[in-house]
C-alpha cells in the first residue's frame, strides 16, 4: 500500500511535464490545494479510498518536487 505514494510520484513527474505551461505560483496552489483534499481521503477506513489518497499525495509530492 505504501508503494502507491511512490508511484503517484512517477505521475506527479509527467503530470508537470503537460502543465509546465502555467506559472509556479498557480501549479503550487494547485497541488497543495488537492494534498489536503488528499490528507482528508486517507483519514476514510476503507482500503480502496486510503490507497487512491495515496496515489494522489504521491502525485502532489513529484509534482512539488519537479517543480
Amino acid at each position: 500500500m505504501s508503494g502507491f505514494l511512490s508511484i503517484g510520484s512517477m505521475c506527479g513527474c509527467i503530470i508537470e511535464g503537460f502543465i509546465g505551461k502555467y506559472n509556479r505560483r498557480t501549479i503550487l496552489l494547485f497541488a497543495d490545494i488537492v494534498t489536503i483534499a488528499a490528507s482528508f481521503l486517507l483519514e476514510i477506513n476503507i482500503i480502496e479510498v486510503i490507497i487512491a489518497g495515496r496515489f494522489l499525495s504521491g502525485c502532489m509530492v513529484g509534482l512539488n518536487a519537479s517543480m
